[in-house]
């Protein structure tokens, strides 16, 4: 614009000038208000960050403690058909070549139960994925959903930065 007006300070180059001046004083003070309210959130971020981990660890705790509870009552329903099958296990009569070359042969045969068991258990809809457990409910973590946990280290480099970028 300046130099459409063959270098002259025009009244619509001064209002420009103006205007450029006041929109970079604008910029700078945003610049500045944005950083000053980086440094003021990173307790609250490494906070929350810490909060959503032990909620998160403390929900994995709590599922984890639900299917114990469900393996200990799947286990008193039928604990006593399954140990008696084992047991009669204990007593068939070593005629398999394969158990002649085991160290413990009734251990080997109440693995084979064992291993069935396991066999079954990955065949079930649950060992795909991971089912919501109505007491539970699924894991929600807000706004920190999907983000990653601030490490320790993660952390004391923030503040460090945050320190140095202050001083």
């Amino acid at each position: 614009m300046l130099a459409a007006s063959g270098y002259e300070k025009t009244k619509p180059v001064k209002e420009a000038l103006f205007k450029k001046n006041d929109a970079l004083a604008i910029a700078e003070e945003l610049r500045e208000a944005l950083a000053d309210s980086e440094r003021t959130a990173l307790p609250s971020r490494v906070a929350a960050s810490r909060a959503a981990q032990a909620f998160a660890q403390a929900h994995d705790n709590a599922y984890a403690a639900y299917a114990r509870v469900e393996v200990f009552k799947a286990l008193a329903a039928s604990e006593d058909g399954l140990s008696r099958a084992m047991a009669l296990l204990s007593h068939v009569p070593d005629d398999i070549e394969v158990e002649r070359h085991v160290d413990d042969v009734k251990m080997h045969r109440m693995k084979l139960v064992l291993n069935r068991l396991v066999d079954a258990a990955k065949q079930q809809p649950e060992a795909q994925t991971q089912p919501e457990v109505e007491a539970l409910g699924p894991l929600q973590l807000g706004p920190f959903a999907g983000r990653a946990y601030l490490t320790p280290v993660q952390a004391l480099q923030l503040q460090r930065a945050d320190a140095a970028e202050a001083a």
